[in-house]
């Protein structure tokens, strides 16, 4: 079963992609930045879900999260989709995101989208 870190700190949008994802995928599931970075030294991860605007305590963003996962040796080739309702999808694409899921989004798109990601990793 492949394992998706999620990073997501909207509690809605954490139960809807539990909802979306449990039944395929191994997730685990994080609200913090710090929290992403401890399990990623940790664990392996097929792919990572990041929302782009997340409010945690470090005064960072999905983007400077991006770039810490890309920094690293150990994570740097892991996809990583942006997921997101704010931001204009050319746009993150050339911060480097492997690709984007805008939000609202239905199941059976959410999960086609994450597949044809896993299938191009």
């Amino acid at each position: 079963m492949k394992k998706i870190l999620i990073l997501e700190d909207d509690q809605v949008n954490q139960e809807l992609l539990k909802l979306y994802l449990n039944d395929t995928f191994d997730t685990e599931l994080v609200s913090s930045i710090s929290e992403a970075l401890a399990l990623l030294n940790k664990n392996t991860y097929d792919i990572i879900i990041s929302d782009i605007h997340i409010s945690d305590d470090s005064n960072k963003d999905g983007v400077d999260f991006l770039k810490a996962v890309r920094a690293n040796t150990k994570t740097a080739n892991i996809p990583i989709l942006a997921y997101t309702a704010f931001n204009d999808p050319n746009d993150i694409n050339e911060i480097q995101f492997t690709g984007v899921i805008s939000k609202p989004i239905t199941k059976q798109d959410f999960l086609k989208r994450v597949n044809s990601y896993l299938v191009k990793s």
